[in-house]
């Protein structure tokens, strides 16, 4: 249950865009009385907005607004289809979609749902990447990553080798090979 989760891991979903149309609402309603919510949001978006760069942030907000007027107006379906249709699988139980792609200097920022018991298949090549783990666990390497974490990972991040237990969401900033 929502309320069971730490009030970072909902509060990097609300601003990922992962959550479900009632669990966003209630989220976005909760954001009204609650301070402690409040403050995780606004820390949490502080170090979304240093992670992703000002373009990629800017593409997340503007699909946040797009989705609380759709919520709000109670026309979330033809969102919800639109949403689900653009996150492709990348490999089993893990999909993900493209924040933003700057062509002028081969980067990508992207973001990662993975169910839990995901895992990742490990490749041996591929450019170093770095995450920030939204919500959820994340294992890579020898390191264990806690909602709020930030790692450079030497190859790239979905094909590492990674797993979860729980489930997670990453945003990911990668660098053209």
């Amino acid at each position: 249950m929502i309320q069971d989760r730490p009030v970072i891991e909902i509060a990097g979903e609300f601003l990922a865009g992962t959550l479900s149309d009632e669990r966003f609402h209630h989220f976005e309603t909760r954001l009204v009385d609650d301070a402690e919510a409040r403050k995780a949001v606004d820390q949490l978006e502080t170090r979304m907005d240093a992670f992703l760069g000002a373009n990629a942030s800017d593409a997340l907000r503007a699909a946040r607004k797009e989705r609380q007027a759709s919520v709000n107006s109670g026309q979330s379906e033809p969102t919800r289809q639109k949403s689900e249709s653009s996150w492709p699988t990348l490999t089993p139980g893990v999909t993900g979609k493209v924040l933003h792609y700057d062509h002028q200097v081969g980067s990508m920022v992207y973001i990662a749902r993975l169910e839990a018991g995901a895992r990742c298949p490990a490749a041996g090549d591929g450019s170093p990447e770095e995450c920030l783990l939204v919500s959820g666990d994340f294992s890579l390497d020898e390191v264990t990553l806690s909602a709020g974490d930030h790692y450079l990972a030497p190859n790239s991040v979905i094909h590492g080798g990674g797993h979860t237990e729980a489930g997670a969401v990453l945003l990911i900033r990668a660098q053209d090979a």
